[in-house]
């Protein structure tokens, strides 16, 4: 997803809702409200939206990425070009040819990655609620997902966008018990890169 983000393909993501809600509205800025309910005969407490934990229209947000320190000088010199802090694991293939000049690189979960190597930072342009097989083509696409079938194709391709993003989201989240088939109420959090 990385890659797509660099390659300006992801401008979306989805994420679950927690806890799952059964009803949301849009307030009087037309941002999402969400109301926790025990079922789908209960609205919720007004009083007490949800409000979307990974931020509002305008807010900046940083990515972290599976990267590594550099193993030494000399490496560091044939590898970044851009003077890069670090190597980062979504640019390996394209600087494969270099790593074999020397180093070891011991890659680091993108959990724990510093701030300050981020080298992207995207700006939060929309924020809105919906049911995860609510998902456009067009959004499946805002996702970074790619299909090979040609668009007029789409509805001829075995799996298409939807099918692909379908696998992409079971592989991140229905071993937590949010699968596709489980259909759960997802924040969708549109953005634009600003770095």
């Amino acid at each position: 997803m990385v890659r797509a983000i660099l390659e300006g393909r992801k401008t979306q993501t989805r994420r679950v809702v927690k806890p799952q809600a059964w009803s949301y509205s849009n307030d009087v800025l037309g941002q999402p409200q969400i109301y926790a309910c025990s079922g789908p005969d209960d609205f919720g407490d007004p009083d007490k939206p949800i409000r979307c934990p990974y931020g509002q229209p305008g807010d900046l947000l940083w990515v972290r990425e599976t990267w590594s320190p550099w193993a030494d000088e000399l490496t560091r010199q044939a590898i970044s070009r851009k003077g890069e802090p670090c190597l980062y694991k979504a640019d390996y293939l394209e600087k494969a040819p270099c790593v074999v000049i020397g180093g070891d690189f011991h890659w680091h979960p993108s959990i724990h990655m510093p701030k300050k190597y981020a080298r992207l930072w995207l700006r939060i342009t929309n924020v809105r609620v919906e049911r995860l097989q609510e998902i456009s083509i067009k959004d499946c696409k805002a996702e970074g997902v790619l299909c090979d079938c040609p668009e007029n194709e789409e509805n001829r391709c075995l799996l298409g966008n939807k099918g692909h993003f379908k696998i992409l989201w079971d592989s991140l989240n229905a071993k937590r018990g949010y699968s596709w088939e489980s259909n759960p109420y997802i924040w969708v959090v549109e953005f634009e890169r600003v770095k």
